[in-house]
């Protein structure tokens, strides 16, 4: 092996680290809304589906870390599709909406009756 694809294997194997690690895509807690709770059901008396969802949306601005202005919020949106009331539910609030942490979702009667698999689109 010549010495200049040694030298070139080290240099390349010291820049990786560094070219491969980063904080490229993250994202500020102060953009981001929390979901907790989601409920979904069928609108009574009209076509389409009603929305509840509880959102928490912490601004961390204290500089020992912890909340300083907690905000938990009800939103409730009507839609005809699923996908309508998700669309309402980006246009209503600034924020990324974070759905990983939610930890109840509520499928009302006459929805679970009719059957939701086919209810999405």
């Amino acid at each position: 092996m010549n010495r200049c694809s040694m030298i070139s294997k080290y240099v390349l194997l010291f820049l990786v680290p560094f070219i491969t690690v980063g904080c490229w895509d993250r994202t500020e807690l102060n953009d981001v809304a929390v979901v907790l709770l989601s409920s979904l059901d069928e609108r009574e008396n009209q076509p389409g589906y009603e929305a509840v969802s509880m959102i928490e949306a912490s601004d961390r601005t204290d500089s020992n870390g912890s909340n300083k202005n907690d905000k938990v919020m009800s939103l409730t949106l009507t839609g005809k599709t699923i996908a309508d009331i998700q669309i309402a539910q980006d246009r209503q609030l600034s924020r990324m909406i974070m759905t990983s942490h939610r930890q109840i979702i509520i499928v009302g009667e006459s929805l679970a009756r009719n059957g939701i698999k086919d209810n999405w689109i």
